[in-house]
């Protein structure tokens, strides 16, 4: 429980807690209100129960297409949108940290240096380990 706690903490403090400029604007320091587009999706979401959700999970779904003259494996549709999303909610933390002052040229360095040597490389490397095993099995 608590890993995904811990993974889902970043995500609740930028969207419900911290006043900043995506989901809410400071009306006074003492007090926040939601930004207009909250307002919409919300009276969009009461009016038609499941609409935002459902025009997500449509979006996201896989469905298998007639079968074509030529065969390409395709990337699906699902595993473009989750890393639409996850792409998107970089680039708000980087905006908002731009914001914030707190992103600097060292710090940004650090972070990609960070993320290719942890995040891509063990990807790069499996797949070439794959590759590989599988043109061995294949000659073998």
């Amino acid at each position: 429980m608590f890993a995904v706690q811990h993974s889902v903490d970043p995500a609740y403090v930028y969207t419900l807690v911290y006043p900043h400029a995506l989901l809410f604007q400071p009306t006074s320091p003492e007090a926040v209100s939601p930004r207009v587009w909250v307002y919409a999706l919300l009276l969009v979401e009461a009016a038609s129960p499941g609409v935002v959700l459902g025009t997500v999970a449509r979006l996201a779904a896989h469905r298998p297409k007639a079968s074509q003259a030529t065969p390409r494996k395709r990337i699906p549709t699902a595993g473009l949108v989750i890393l639409g999303a996850l792409l998107a909610a970089l680039g708000v933390v980087v905006v908002l940290r731009l914001q914030q002052g707190f992103l600097t040229a060292d710090s940004a360095l650090a972070a990609i240096r960070f993320l290719l040597r942890f995040a891509v490389l063990p990807i790069v490397l499996y797949l070439a380990f794959t590759r590989l095993t599988r043109r061995q099995a294949l000659s073998g």
